[in-house]
């Protein structure tokens, strides 16, 4: 995450995805140059991917089987480790044109940050490194989505006006920066106040509440409570540590959910159930 930068620097980070990830991983050959392992683990990874078939059904009939090259089972638990494997390769490309890379299965991230003069030569550097991981994909039988890829200018909110505007070159495509992006479920907006996060995680709490409300006196206590922590504490839980420094106000907000939560919890009288509606639902 670029929150630790300088506030003279301008990060700026693009999120890909790469189309039928979990699709093409060889069972033949698997690019391992940056992974050492044992010739058991290879036979053992040999014996998992090959020898498959597979058949289309529909209805009673069924197609004649024939042989899987390519890919894992979907679904599978060594499938997202194959294809970390597999897509070793892409983290370093993403080095040595002097980027940060963050991936988790088929998503990936390209940080870098530079003085607010350097955007133009950090932005042209950017659409450089996805252009040879576009090569890269291609020659792996992989392909960059870039109708997924999205940019975002970050800096400190006094130097918000200084981000650039204009398009980002992503291969064929010119993409526009937007103001607010989303990564694993967290929300990430420009000055990474973390506002955007915060309100999405204040509105789906005060949404399953109103749920929970409506059907409160049906409800057993036991069940009431698995309702709130399902629907409730899961989402304030989540990614928790990026609210870690946030504003008061911020701060404020979340307790509201937490005042609601354990009047839910023990089961408060009809004119606090009026009140929330009022003040909470509109």
């Amino acid at each position: 995450m670029p929150g630790a930068t300088p506030e003279i620097n301008t990060p700026v980070n693009y999120g890909e995805d790469q189309l039928r990830g979990f699709g093409v991983a060889r069972g033949e050959i698997l690019p391992l140059a940056f992974v050492i392992i044992t010739t058991a683990v290879m036979d053992w990874f040999k014996s998992y991917l090959n020898g498959r078939t597979q058949y289309v059904r529909s209805s009673t009939t069924s197609s004649s089987p024939s042989a899987v090259l390519y890919g894992v089972p979907q679904g599978s638990i060594l499938g997202p480790i194959v294809f970390l494997l597999y897509t070793a390769d892409l983290l370093q490309l993403v080095i040595r044109h002097r980027l940060h890379p963050h991936a988790y299965a088929d998503d990936t991230q390209m940080y870098g940050s530079c003085i607010p003069p350097d955007t133009d030569m950090l932005q042209e550097r950017m659409s450089v490194c996805v252009d040879g991981v576009s090569l890269w994909m291609a020659s792996n039988r992989l392909l960059l989505n870039p109708a997924k890829t999205e940019v975002l200018w970050c800096s400190s909110a006094r130097r918000q006006h200084q981000i650039p505007t204009g398009s980002v070159r992503i291969g064929n495509m010119s993409v526009v920066p937007v103001p607010v992006v989303r990564d694993l479920g967290v929300y990430i907006d420009p000055d990474l106040r973390m506002s955007a996060h915060n309100t999405a995680t204040v509105r789906a709490c005060f949404a399953a509440l109103r749920q929970i409300l409506i059907v409160r006196r049906s409800l057993t206590r036991e069940a009431l409570l698995i309702l709130l922590r399902a629907l409730v504490i899961t989402n304030v839980d989540y990614c928790s540590s990026t609210l870690a420094g946030v504003s008061s106000a911020l701060l404020q907000r979340l307790q509201s959910v937490s005042v609601l939560f354990d009047w839910c919890s023990l089961q408060g009288d009809q004119k606090i159930s009026r009140h929330f509606y009022v003040n909470y639902t509109g």
